[in-house]
């Protein structure tokens, strides 16, 4: 999982600029994937409260983000929701933090 925290914390510094370089955020993308399938196969997904009862969801909305920033236009609005929807609890600069 702390890849998948590393790799979003990324993400997310991506996301906050205004131009985001797309080779960077397809390679921070596919990672996440990457981590995702593994951890749908895995039991460690049990160990995270939300993740538990959602991994398939994390990996589809994985999937969707990366196939969105590797469009041509990229569509980042699914890289960003992801994005947001991890940082609101694990945010790297503050805020709400559960772990």
């Amino acid at each position: 999982m702390w890849r998948i925290q590393a790799s979003v914390d990324k993400l997310d510094r991506l996301m906050k600029q205004p131009q985001p370089k797309k080779p960077e955020v397809v390679a921070v993308l596919a990672k996440i994937e990457i981590a995702a399938k593994q951890l749908t196969t895995t039991k460690i997904q049990s160990k995270h409260p939300l993740l538990k009862d959602n991994g398939r969801g994390f990996l589809r909305s994985a999937s969707d983000a990366l196939k969105g920033a590797a469009a041509d236009p990229p569509n980042y609005y699914p890289a960003g929701k992801l994005s947001g929807a991890c940082i609101h609890c694990h945010d790297p600069d503050g805020g709400l933090r559960v772990d």
